[in-house]
């Protein structure tokens, strides 16, 4: 809300520049969101993804990318330094596999794999996800108990196994679950009250 001045032009003047900044606000917004989908259906055609897995192959090849990329010696540091203290790297992969970053990233590749085996496309970002994980304050959505943002699982609403191949999954299309509710749910088709 623009403050109101005795003056009418100073008046106007506010006005236009509020208006103008809404503006430029929802261009910005429309743009980023128009991007966001352009490159979602770039990616989604598999000609697409296949032309750009051949030419990002066809690069590591160049001379220029192992230049930048590839140091021999620093590559038979690591590979000695791993062989000699392998106690050491496993350790070290543990910890990062117990960590609360290492479980995430471990989370999210089993639901990656499980959708490209049965060829569905995820419509939806990282950050889109996350929003929706702290709207429930780590309460589930379907017995309402307090399990923690970290404990929720991602269910989706129709699952992977009754979809047709090519879905998309939208954000609409899953909710976060406790871990009981979500494998008690099996495979049928739920929708939580929020």
């Amino acid at each position: 809300m623009v403050k109101r001045s005795k003056n009418p032009l100073i008046n106007f003047k506010k006005e236009i520049q509020q208006q103008l900044y809404n503006l430029i606000r929802y261009q910005i917004d429309s743009y980023s969101d128009y991007m966001k989908t352009r490159m979602r259906k770039k990616y989604e055609d598999p000609d697409y993804r296949a032309k750009v897995k051949a030419q990002q192959a066809e690069y590591r090849k160049t001379p220029k990318y192992k230049a930048i990329n590839w140091n021999p010696k620093r590559a038979e540091r690591k590979r000695t330094w791993r062989s000699e203290r392998p106690e050491i790297e496993h350790a070290q992969q543990r910890a990062y596999r117990q960590s609360p970053k290492g479980k995430q990233s471990k989370r999210i590749r089993r639901q990656r794999r499980r959708e490209r085996q049965h060829n569905v496309i995820r419509a939806y970002t990282q950050e889109e996800w996350n929003k929706k994980l702290l709207q429930t304050k780590g309460v589930c959505p379907n017995c309402h108990k307090f399990v923690g943002v970290d404990k929720l699982t991602l269910d989706h609403i129709i699952p992977i196994s009754k979809i047709w191949s090519g879905f998309q999954y939208h954000i609409s299309h899953v909710q976060p679950l406790c871990h009981a509710c979500n494998s008690g749910k099996k495979d049928k088709v739920e929708i939580s009250t929020v």
